[in-house]
């Protein structure tokens, strides 16, 4: 009842005069290869901290559903986040407590979307994630219960209790094939905006008018 993976080599055997008389076929389970294969495509694409996408995934999945949101013309929405005062807790607690708060604040945000969301680990304490199919109403709700999220857990880490927050940098986008950078520079100069104005918020960058809008 298993399904394997195989390599099948098929010969094709001819007599003197050169006619084909018969075929001699192979077979070799491959499953052990393809494993290794698919776990080295896996590590490729994974952050090693946080075992969500690194910047190179998350890259490669976004700008692919970029391009898709250009021909069906249904709204994307890009999060772009980053843990407050990151440095201080590093700082104070070192830098096991904060690996460990990177760990919980990734898997915070992946359990506050959709499977089909796309979500990655872009800098150090930077995260980013693409809602599919989702406009601003939409994805202000999924950005505000994150933030909520995030700032009402108690995360335990080496016997120290702590607890942080996010500034999110958004925008809402359809139907054109700028770049992910392009976005990613959008949802930056919102997140910007965000800490300026005291952090643990949400701001949106709203394209073409070029301006701010705060929910």
């Amino acid at each position: 009842g298993d399904i394997l993976h195989i390599l099948l080599s098929v010969s094709l055997i001819c007599d003197t005069a050169g006619i084909p008389q018969f075929f001699i076929s192979q077979i070799q389970d491959f499953s052990k290869v393809k494993t290794y294969e698919q776990e080295l495509l896996k590590l490729a694409s994974e952050d090693y901290l946080t075992r969500i996408g690194n910047r190179r995934f998350f890259y490669e999945q976004a700008s692919r559903e970029i391009k898709r949101s250009a021909r069906s013309e249904e709204p994307l929405t890009l999060l772009l986040i980053d843990i407050d005062h990151f440095k201080n807790v590093n700082d104070t607690y070192g830098h096991e407590v904060g690996d460990g708060v990177l760990q919980q604040i990734a898997s915070i945000c992946k359990n506050s979307i959709r499977s089909i969301d796309i979500i990655g680990r872009i800098g150090g304490e930077e995260f980013a994630i693409l809602l599919l199919d989702t406009d601003y109403e939409g994805s202000h709700t999924t950005a505000e219960r994150l933030r909520h999220n995030i700032a009402n857990t108690d995360i335990k880490l080496r016997g120290n209790l702590l607890r942080t927050t996010v500034s999110i940098g958004a925008v809402t986008f359809w139907g054109d094939s700028k770049t992910i950078d392009f976005r990613l520079h959008h949802a930056d100069e919102a997140l910007y905006r965000a800490k300026n104005l005291g952090r643990n918020r949400v701001e949106y960058y709203i394209d073409p008018e070029d301006i701010y809008f705060s929910p």
